[in-house]
């Protein structure tokens, strides 16, 4: 699909001096239907200026934005007026209320929102009432997601379905990416908040599918979808919110950990589930028994919550298979494939050194082997792609000479980046020098009991072959007034490549030397724009890896990212979708002056 990149904007009151990194914390809901309007809170950082949506999905339009006026500690007697006007909307009395003179000292606060109260709209007045009437306690707050920005988000009929992102710009700020469903399905929110006094709405049973759930958990709260359900049908209910927000820096264990039970008329326990494998977002299956209505409980397992709790819940009728998460594993597919059904019996070693994958799928735990011919001083690499590829096999890898003598074994390796949504690096890695000629036996096994078609995997057989992945530390540019911006680039080394690494872009240019050097697993590169538009406004980049192997040049993309933190202390590389960066004609005396030719005599 052509990607395609809209911006609309709203302008807010206050300007923006610098461009900078915003912070986007959570989206709710984090989609929508095609054709509809959809109401979404963002929450995070940087959202003080002219802000821009943009997005992967041409069907995405921004028609309006409102900052979330900040309501906290009203003066008594301004709280005293709200309460009672309150009350009387929610009793059907929509006659504005008579506003108490200001005694000396009182400051109330000012916003339409307040000051018209009985003309906003449900969604508006709801904020207003949890405001007011739901204490917080100032220990579960979360001051990086505080500020709020409402969005009405158009979503077009046509608008392609699948899973996408976002981004908000304000001023000169680029905020980091979050992602954005477009459905097909039916979308149901969990119920406003209303307060004690209010007589609630009834919430309808849902009775058909496939449907999309969304919520959010606050502090000990627990969400109840109704749900009808027929007998003998199995369904299937898909959690999404770990993958929304995976990692969260000041939270633990740094993400949102749901939990899934149904309940049936009686409220007895049916079904429950808190996880998929090695993912924390669980999926519940279940065959009704009887027909009739269940109620959907959602929470957190240890009853935590807060506004980037935000979830979705997809419900299908059948049995929904197990689905990987994306992942960037490093994978670099060799010239020859090979199934199970067809791997030779012996791999020859001419083939080793060429190097091969094998695609298969692990269904017991004793596992497979393979026959591999050598020859003495041969040097060989045996890489597994599992958890890396998202599968939930915990493999091993061994070797073992023609009488059964152990060369080598590897349970996990290390690497140097934990990079994207892998949280479980069990990948194994052989790297032999053969001691003999002679035929070798190369066995995977499973490290855990578990096995059958879900857990799938790559084997890579293959000589050195010494690369990077490169990985910006954030996927955004940040340019200072004088144009100059600066990136942090982290390395990952592969079979044993030490030299130095190269960043290179055909929209920038380089201040000094973008280099990270040898041996270095890290390093700044700093760049400004070469040909910057004329124009401010936010582009694209393309960022390359450049590096030499016996004299031969090399060039890989930068992988941009959005370097994050996990329960205070393990740092991730999330990657996301494409570089940006807000133009910025650079200072003078950044740009390298060319030479005028020297006059002929």
């Amino acid at each position: 699909m052509k990607k395609s990149f809209l911006t609309l904007s709203v302008v807010f009151a206050c300007s923006v001096l610098c461009a900078a990194p915003s912070f986007l914390g959570y989206l709710y809901p984090s989609g929508g239907q095609q054709g509809t309007m959809v109401r979404v809170i963002a929450g995070g950082q940087g959202f003080g200026g002219r802000v821009t949506l943009l997005s992967n999905n041409p069907g995405i339009k921004l028609k309006s934005a409102v900052r979330i006026p900040y309501m906290g500690h009203f003066h008594p007697t301004q709280r005293k007026y709200l309460t009672q006007f309150m009350k009387n909307i929610y009793a059907g009395k929509m006659e504005k209320l008579p506003v108490p003179e200001n005694k000396e000292g009182e400051v109330w606060r000012k916003h339409p929102w307040l000051d018209d109260l009985e003309m906003q709209p449900l969604l508006e007045r709801s904020i207003v009432a949890e405001s007011l009437f739901v204490r917080t306690n100032p220990l579960q707050q979360a001051p990086s997601i505080a500020p709020r920005v409402l969005l009405d988000i158009e979503i077009a009929p046509d608008a392609p379905v699948g899973k996408y992102w976002i981004r908000l710009v304000s001023g000169m700020n680029i905020s980091n990416e979050k992602t954005f469903f477009v459905d097909g399905a039916e979308q149901v929110l969990e119920p406003l908040y209303y307060p004690s006094f209010a007589k609630k709405p009834e919430v309808k049973a849902v009775t058909g599918y496939p449907v999309v759930l969304n919520g959010q958990i606050m502090p000990g709260e627990t969400d109840v979808f109704p749900v009808t359900l027929d007998a003998g049908k199995t369904y299937s209910f898909a959690m999404c919110a770990s993958e929304l927000s995976p990692y969260l820096g000041d939270a633990v264990p740094g993400h949102f950990q749901g939990i899934l039970t149904l309940r049936d008329a009686e409220g007895r326990e049916v079904a429950a589930a808190d996880d998929e494998y090695h993912h924390p977002d669980p999926v519940l299956r279940f065959t009704a028994k009887k027909s009739g209505k269940y109620t959907l409980h959602v929470s957190d397992s240890i009853k935590r919550g807060r506004a980037d709790f935000v979830y979705r819940i997809a419900v299908t009728e059948g049995h929904v298979p197990y689905q990987p998460y994306r992942n960037v594993s490093g994978y670099k597919a060799m010239k020859q494939t090979y199934s199970m059904k067809n791997v030779p019996g012996c791999i020859p070693s001419v083939s080793l050194k060429k190097g091969l994958d094998i695609k298969g799928v692990l269904r017991n735990q004793h596992g497979v082997s393979f026959k591999v011919k050598a020859v003495k001083g041969q040097r060989a690499i045996f890489e597994l792609f599992a958890a890396r590829l998202d599968s939930p096999l915990d493999g091993v890898l061994v070797l073992r000479d023609a009488a059964g003598k152990v060369i080598a074994e590897n349970d996990d390796f290390a690497q140097s980046l934990d990079l994207d949504l892998c949280r479980r690096q069990t990948d194994s890695l052989l790297d032999v020098t053969f001691p003999a000629d002679g035929v070798y036996t190369l066995q995977l096994y499973s490290r855990t009991a578990f096995n059958g078609n879900d857990h799938f995997f790559t084997l890579q057989m293959r000589s050195p072959q010494p690369s990077v992945i490169a990985v910006a530390g954030s996927s955004v540019l940040a340019l200072k007034r004088n144009g100059e911006g600066k990136l942090h680039i982290y390395i990952q080394r592969k079979d044993g490549y030490n030299g130095e690494v190269k960043i290179t872009s055909p929209q920038l240019t380089a201040i000094g030397k973008a280099v990270i050097p040898a041996g270095k697993q890290s390093g700044d590169v700093r760049f400004y724009l070469t040909n910057a538009p004329k124009k401010n406004q936010p582009i694209t980049l393309k960022l390359n890896a450049e590096y030499t192997v016996d004299g031969k040049k090399y060039i890989v993309p930068v992988i941009p990212a959005e370097e994050t933190m996990q329960a205070f202390a393990y740092t991730h590389l999330l990657a996301a979708d494409a570089f940006y960066c807000y133009s910025i004609r650079p200072a003078a005396h950044l740009v390298k002056k060319k030479k005028a030719p020297a006059k002929k005599k």
